[in-house]
């Protein structure tokens, strides 16, 4: 048996009854009421009252856990005199199918979680006393079993029927309305309830049915394994929002230098085009405002630019050595190893949608040829 710590708990204000493991694990020994504080670390189940808890068996064809969790309480709405979105629920599986369910108050648990964290106790388990019964396993058959304690309170299970508590004052007229439940007791006079908590604490699995203590009001430490992992994932989440943004500052520095690059290469082709230019603050601007001066549209100039440069870095073997805009006319001196490689680039020209391109005034150089190719737009574009 797990070492645990149990105590009986009657409410708000009301005195502990507490219980330790004893030493050889077999049993259970009174301690003091304090024990919880002096021994932290030790698993605390807590007994409530069995009226305090409001039992119900139902049957839906439903097995995803999450599922259930939702849908028994409105499977038992009918039932219960309380609203259950005011209700804390324990929803267990039965037999054959079925579903069992424990409900409490959320305000009156919520209260003696209170009182209790107040006295130094923080339980992981809290069930009612027929829940506890019925998980201790002793109560297989359809008998009735009583359990009774000073002053003629009775906790009895009918299974698949009735787990609750019995003042003494109606407990006659209850076994007259249950003659037949009462007829199958497998004890009618009503052993001593202690005894039975205890020994079914004993025998209880460690995580019975019937805790109360889920979801919201699930022990700190239950929550830990999960909450480790969100821990975990907010690391991660917080690592790779950090790369993220090492990576965008990255490549900002990167497109920075190659813009500063082509700033320069930019003022180098200003310079080769206007000798004996010395502050050039906006070569790109200054450049448009030098193709506005030789006739036809800037952004002409600049597109056929691109397509004729994409062509020429296809082709190694051809050098440009000089480029000229004339009113809408890019013209392009290029040396080449023979007559048939310039013609060959100016035939790649033509062949690009809405260019026309022809190839003009070719001489001999040494190792090769020079050959003028003009590049314009179509005129029936």
């Amino acid at each position: 048996m797990p070492e645990r710590l149990v105590i009986r708990y009657d409410g708000v204000g009301q005195p502990l009854r507490v219980w330790r493991t004893t030493a050889n694990g077999e049993g259970f020994v009174a301690v003091r009421p304090d024990a919880a504080s002096r021994a932290p670390g030790l698993p605390v189940w807590v007994i409530v009252p069995a009226e305090c808890v409001g039992y119900a068996r139902t049957r839906l064809a439903i097995h995803q856990r999450d599922q259930l969790m939702r849908a028994v309480p409105f499977a038992l709405e009918d039932q219960i005199a309380e609203p259950i979105e005011s209700l804390q629920f324990a929803i267990s599986s039965g037999v054959e199918g079925s579903q069992e369910a424990w409900w409490i108050g959320m305000d009156r648990l919520r209260a003696w979680l209170e009182d209790l964290a107040s006295r130094s106790v923080r339980p992981e388990v809290l069930l009612s006393e027929a829940a506890l019964a019925a998980t201790s396993g002793e109560s297989e058959s359809p008998a009735m079993d009583v359990w009774t304690e000073d002053g003629g309170r009775r906790v009895v299970l009918v299974q698949g029927e009735t787990r609750t508590a019995l003042p003494p004052e109606i407990w006659e007229e209850w076994q007259t309305a249950n003659a037949d439940a009462v007829q199958t007791s497998s004890s009618p006079a009503g052993e001593p309830l202690e005894s039975m908590l205890l020994r079914a604490a004993a025998r209880a699995p460690v995580r019975p049915d019937g805790n109360l203590l889920a979801g919201t009001f699930a022990p700190h430490h239950a929550t830990a394994p999960l909450r480790r992992l969100w821990r975990v994932a907010a690391l991660l989440a917080v690592a790779a929002g950090a790369l993220w943004t090492g990576w965008l500052y990255a490549d900002t520095l990167r497109l920075e230098q190659r813009r500063a690059a082509l700033t320069e290469q930019q003022r180098d082709t200003y310079r080769s085009v206007v000798p004996g230019a010395v502050q050039i603050p906006d070569p790109a601007g200054q450049m448009r405002a030098l193709v506005n001066g030789q006739g036809g549209n800037q952004d002409d100039f600049f597109a056929l630019t691109s397509e004729a440069a994409s062509l020429l870095g296809s082709m190694p073997q051809l050098h440009l050595e000089q480029l000229d805009w004339n009113a809408g006319t890019l013209e392009l001196t290029l040396i080449g190893p023979d007559v048939s490689t310039l013609d060959a680039y100016r035939e790649r020209c033509a062949q690009l949608p809405g260019l026309e391109a022809d190839l003009g005034t070719v001489g001999n150089v040494p190792g090769g040829s020079r050959g003028r190719v003009s590049v314009r737009r179509s005129a029936t574009r």
